[in-house]
């Protein structure tokens, strides 16, 4: 693919150069790597989206992909919240008007991230529904929304944030609108203190702001999910994961064969099958956010095109996320076994495997695995042949999941 290798090898040199050498205080004091982050808008890497009038690399869902999980090799905390980020660029960049292409490209000048407010606590299992709704206020909308979870926190530029589109619409009608701190009032109401992807500062927050019209999003939430956000989302969360296990992977196959970690002798029965499961768990995740990258991106250019496309299969999308959280947290416990009490448990060992294994722990967790295991089982059901993935039957924008 034209311009795949050149900006994913940037973006490995980074993650090497800059990253690396600052992921174990990241970790430790549960730092936000504002150093890191600006040292990808620097090199380019925080428009990668954007066309290229706007300053951006326009690339494809599968190069992003690509980038988060080089990123994810050294530090997982940079490349979540430069996942997220991503996701909430081209979510603006597919269904956003004029207003929203304006912010892009100062996002894209000044190097600030985009942060995601659509958690609610209210929701359940579901995304789309949310209790705050936007107010009529003096010609213009009233914002007011808490979120138990947003990455990033305050330190974001401006924030996409869901909410129901007028006071008397049902909980699923929802609309995102853009929010800038310039608003209103956007404040943290609590602290982050994590097991893993400490860096992340994922806190909870409260917005009390009022936004003209033009900032709404004028298609459905929906509509924006099935289509853009969640297919996307669910790429760069998996891509993180796999970057994290593919770090690790590699960090103990080098001390195996320098001689620096033992782990039972090199010719152990035991420890050539744990290294052929790690191995395995890293192509079936690459494979499948392959494939389904692969198909958005398909979908974007027939869209842009102005050709119709239906939606990715939403249990497809879905079991992305669940396979890919499922498979770093087994790979990562595999890692921890093979370098024992000194190399895998200790925080002081240098090949960092129980950081790896703390920060997939939040894979599951994020929209938990159950809401979407839950979501596909309705889908399946539904479906004239949803156990084998061939049906047609099902209505594309139910229940996904991303946050």
């Amino acid at each position: 693919m034209t311009g795949f290798a050149p900006i994913v090898e940037l973006a490995a040199s980074i993650a090497v150069d800059v990253l690396a050498p600052n992921a174990r205080a990241v970790d430790r004091a549960g730092a936000y790597p504002a150093h890191n982050l600006r040292a990808l808008h620097d090199a380019g890497l925080m428009a990668v989206f954007l066309p290229r009038e706007l300053g951006g690399h326009a690339v494809t869902v599968q190069t992003y992909g690509a980038i988060a999980a080089a990123l994810a090799e050294e530090c997982a905390s940079t490349a979540m919240i430069w996942a997220m980020h991503g996701q909430q660029v081209i979510t603006l960049l597919e269904h956003g008007g004029a207003t929203h292409r304006q912010w892009l490209e100062r996002a894209g000048r000044q190097g600030f991230t985009i942060g995601s407010v659509t958690t609610d606590t209210r929701g359940g299992a579901d995304l789309f529904a949310t209790g705050d709704a936007l107010v009529p206020e003096g010609g213009r909308l009233r914002v007011t929304r808490t979120a138990p979870v947003v990455t990033g926190g305050a330190r974001s530029g401006c924030y996409l944030v869901s909410m129901r589109a007028h006071p008397d619409a049902a909980l699923s009608d929802s609309r995102l609108v853009l929010v800038d701190p310039a608003d209103g009032l956007i404040e943290e109401k609590g602290s982050w203190d994590a097991l893993g992807m400490r860096g992340t500062h994922s806190v909870p927050m409260r917005i009390d702001a009022v936004v003209d019209h033009d900032r709404v999003l004028s298609a459905a939430f929906s509509r924006i999910a099935a289509e853009t956000l969640v297919p996307v989302g669910h790429v760069g969360w998996a891509s993180v994961w796999l970057g994290a296990m593919r770090g690790a992977a590699e960090r103990v196959r080098a001390a195996i064969r320098g001689r620096r970690l033992k782990a039972g002798g090199a010719t152990s029965d035991l420890l050539l099958s744990r290294l052929a499961e790690v191995r395995l768990s890293i192509d079936l995740v690459s494979a499948m956010i392959r494939s389904v990258a692969q198909d958005a991106d398909e979908a974007l250019d027939r869209r842009r095109a102005g050709v119709p496309a239906e939606p990715l299969d939403p249990v497809r999308v879905n079991n992305l996320k669940l396979a890919g959280s499922r498979l770093a947290l087994k790979t990562a416990n595999l890692l921890v076994e093979i370098g024992g009490m000194r190399d895998g448990y200790l925080c002081t060992s240098d090949l960092a495997l129980e950081r790896t294994l703390r920060d997939v722990r939040s894979a599951s967790l994020m929209f938990h695995n159950d809401r979407l295991l839950q979501a596909n089982g309705r889908l399946v059901l539904i479906g004239s042949a949803g156990l084998v993935g061939l049906s047609d039957t099902a209505p594309r924008n139910a229940q996904v999941g991303s946050s």
